[in-house]
């Protein structure tokens, strides 16, 4: 019987974290008095120990079990049921912080225990299974109450206000598919030796389709920065998955939206990335400029990042024979502006909008995603070197990184880096 009553109990505790998973989108921003939710908490255990005990004969358990389950999950008691699901999640049968014995602010729809289970969710999905977003996710923990005071006196931003305005963002693409977003709210471990010890806030999202369906996320770390003083952003990730259409031109939506309602109301003066994959053309489209202290090691050395990439380029034009003097830049307007030496080359929108002057197109293999190599396909010279594959082969003998990932090495003649970006706002 003791077997049969833990099975019940994990299966019960699988429904209402999946439960408050689902539902948690009904919650808004509230308070909530901790005493009387501890209460709620013991007193939907007891009753889950009770219904699994020997006092109910074998049919009649079952039946109580899903009576239990329908009634908790009608509309009437939606809320109450979600903060149940929350509570003893994040309580665990274990101790929690004190932090959390006290009125704390339910952000939205998660609390630790929610933004634990979005953590989880989104380590499964297969957009996320690259390098890079499996080492950021997995060192990411849960937002407290002190946190987010903290937040509020550091940073002066609201967090409750701003997640509220995060929520209203909505997408749908030209094929009439919408997209809508559930959060998880987070600081980075302080073991991690990256980490900032100052205080901060990442938020992190999930694109979700029509059926719940994660098709892509992103993640922000808001923070202040030690040299200027300045509240800035740090886009640690924004990936949506190749397979679902629904995210096609969901950045065009996403980003000005960002700037809008969340930079502006909180005083964000600039924000940081880096750029990678199909990154290295999107973001050059975007405004972002290469961060001028940004840098390369090359065999130890340090190069700066704009010298390094101008290099790449030249190595680029002699692999395919093109002379530098037959490249011509093509503003947004339709003015061309000629080439005579890479140092003309300033900004990643120089290299978006470079092509040849009589049109030829540079075939190359595109490498758009983590591990995924593309099919041969022609491009303008400046998106060619753009999208090629700048990963080291036999054929490189220089070791070459980019400090912030040190586990890719980089090639310096075949395609444009991953590299460090910056917009003012």
């Amino acid at each position: 019987m003791k077997n049969t009553t833990n099975l019940f109990l994990e299966i019960f505790s699988d429904f209402w974290e999946d439960f408050a998973y689902e539902q948690g989108p009904a919650l808004n921003v509230k308070r909530m008095n901790m005493k009387n939710f501890k209460m709620n908490c013991d007193y939907f255990h007891s009753l889950l120990s009770l219904s699994t005990t020997g006092l109910f004969i074998k049919y009649k358990k079952m039946i109580f079990f899903i009576v239990f389950i329908l009634l908790f999950a009608s509309a009437t008691h939606i809320r109450a049921a979600s903060e149940i699901a929350e509570g003893c999640k994040s309580q665990g049968k274990a101790e929690i912080s004190e932090n959390l014995l006290q009125d704390v602010f339910v952000i939205s729809k998660y609390m630790s225990c929610t933004s634990e289970a979005f953590k989880v969710k989104l380590l499964k999905q297969s957009f996320a299974q690259d390098i890079q977003s499996q080492k950021f996710l997995n060192n990411l923990l849960a937002l407290l109450s002190t946190d987010i005071d903290l937040i509020k006196k550091e940073l002066g931003i609201d967090v409750p206000n701003m997640i509220n305005d995060i929520l209203k963002f909505s997408f749908t693409n030209e094929s009439k598919n919408s997209l809508k977003l559930q959060l998880g709210l987070f600081k980075i471990n302080p073991a991690d030796e990256h980490a900032s010890k100052a205080p901060h806030i990442v938020i992190s999202g999930m694109f979700v389709n029509n059926k719940n369906v994660p098709v892509g996320y992103f993640a922000r770390t808001l923070q202040k920065s030690d040299k200027d003083k300045k509240v800035f952003s740090y886009l640690d990730f924004i990936k949506m998955s190749p397979t679902f259409l629904e995210g096609k031109g969901i950045t065009k939506s996403f980003i000005p939206f960002f700037e809008k309602e969340i930079f502006a109301k909180n005083a964000v003066k600039y924000e940081i990335l880096e750029a990678d994959w199909i990154g290295r053309l999107v973001w050059g489209e975007y405004g972002y400029k290469f961060k001028e202290d940004a840098y390369y090691l090359k065999n130890g050395q340090k190069i700066a990042a704009l010298a390094f990439i101008q290099e790449c380029f030249q190595n680029f034009l002699n692999k395919h024979k093109i002379p530098i003097e037959k490249l011509i830049i093509i503003d947004k307007a339709g003015n061309k502006k000629k080439i005579t030496k890479v140092s003309d080359l300033q900004t990643p929108l120089d290299f978006v909008r470079l092509t040849h002057e009589d049109g030829t197109k540079v075939e190359i293999d595109t490498y758009i995603d983590f591990g995924v190599r593309g099919s041969k396909s022609k491009y303008d010279v400046g998106k060619a070197f753009l999208l090629g594959d700048y990963r080291k082969t036999s054929e490189d003998l220089d070791t070459i990184i980019l400090p912030t990932y040190p586990d890719i090495h980089l090639s310096n003649s075949s395609a444009m880096p991953n590299w460090m970006g910056i917009k003012e706002y």
